[in-house]
């Protein structure tokens, strides 16, 4: 199986085998609203990876496709990725139609979901990935959690306070208001997230995720343990750093067409 990840700076690729990437590779992503540029993008790693490991298209299982931005995945579209500068793109009739094998895309935090679910077995989970933006891949009784067509969801957007999520708990937020800001921003998300899916498990991720120290995490856990409607009685939810690093949507990419 392959993996992909289109970021707005790299994009990674990976050969993933019994869930783990037996080789990968990247390059520059310089798309800037270019079709053609971003199909010439996907078809380079799959052609890298084809070659360096000797493999004809009909050894390949299929390809998985992760992407920031609103993702139609049961149609295949990417609606519209602003880092990108794309709308409207038929990313799964593209690929299949240069290489005829099974194609799947996903947004990409909903890729890293899919990852930390496989790895950390479990089947109702919460990733947040916490960059230049955020949002959310929900994990609900094993299955990806979509909207209609299979529409990525984008947590960020929703309100907090006078603004938006990612207004406050992002690298812009954390730039503009401070850490003490955004973890308190970061308290009430945990908490409605924990509230509305009930998971087993959140798992913070993203660039930022790596200014919370062991220290701010068991403050964190002790306020989330606090204000968990019904804690006594409900489950416990975990709440963990992302162990997998940038790995993560390559591996949850390869695993959308298992």
């Amino acid at each position: 199986m392959v993996g992909i990840d289109i970021g707005g700076t790299y994009s990674k690729a990976g050969l993933v085998q019994n869930d783990k990437i037996i080789y990968k590779t990247k390059i520059p992503t310089q798309i800037n609203g270019s079709e053609k540029a971003f199909f010439g993008t996907v078809f380079s790693l799959i052609d890298d990876i084809l070659q360096n490991n000797k493999l004809g298209t009909e050894q390949i299982k299929g390809v998985g496709i992760g992407v920031a931005g609103m993702v139609l995945a049961d149609k295949g579209i990417l609606l519209s990725a602003s880092n990108l500068k794309l709308d409207k793109t038929d990313i799964v009739r593209g690929v299949r139609s240069r290489y005829n094998i099974p194609v799947a895309i996903a947004n990409d935090v909903s890729c890293y979901a899919l990852a930390e679910a496989c790895i950390n077995k479990q089947d109702n989970l919460v990733y947040i990935a916490i960059g230049t933006g955020l949002n959310i891949g929900v994990i609900n009784r094993g299955k990806l959690l979509g909207g209609a067509d299979g529409a990525s969801l984008e947590y960020g957007q929703t309100a907090l306070w006078d603004a938006t999520v990612e207004t406050y708990l992002s690298g812009p937020g954390y730039k503009k208001f401070g850490q003490e800001k955004m973890l308190k921003a970061l308290s009430v998300v945990l908490v409605n997230l924990a509230n509305t899916y009930r998971p087993q498990k959140i798992i913070l991720g993203g660039g930022v995720s790596g200014s919370i120290t062991p220290a701010i995490l068991k403050q964190l856990r002790k306020q989330f343990k606090d204000s968990n409607y019904g804690y006594i009685n409900a489950p416990e939810v975990a709440l963990e750093i992302s162990s997998l690093g940038y790995d993560g949507s390559v591996l949850g990419a390869a695993s959308l067409l298992h």
